[in-house]
């Protein structure tokens, strides 16, 4: 059946794969496969806050 926005997370099927993640509006990330089970990701709180982290993960120096 085609589910409503407000029916679709108490879903027998929805709730056996964890297809919604805490609130019922926030669907769980995708893909997901077989024995693996995602988290949610924090996004930055403010613009670049993780840049020079990710800058040092592909081996770019910072200069500043």
């Amino acid at each position: 059946p085609v589910l409503g926005l407000g029916e679709a997370p108490a879903h027998p099927h929805n709730r056996a794969r964890s297809t919604f993640a805490g609130s019922p509006e926030q669907p769980a990330p995708g893909p997901r496969y077989s024995g693996h089970a995602p988290g949610l990701r924090d996004v930055p709180t403010e613009p670049d806050a993780e840049r020079d982290r990710v800058l040092a993960d592909w081996g770019v120096s910072v200069g500043r």
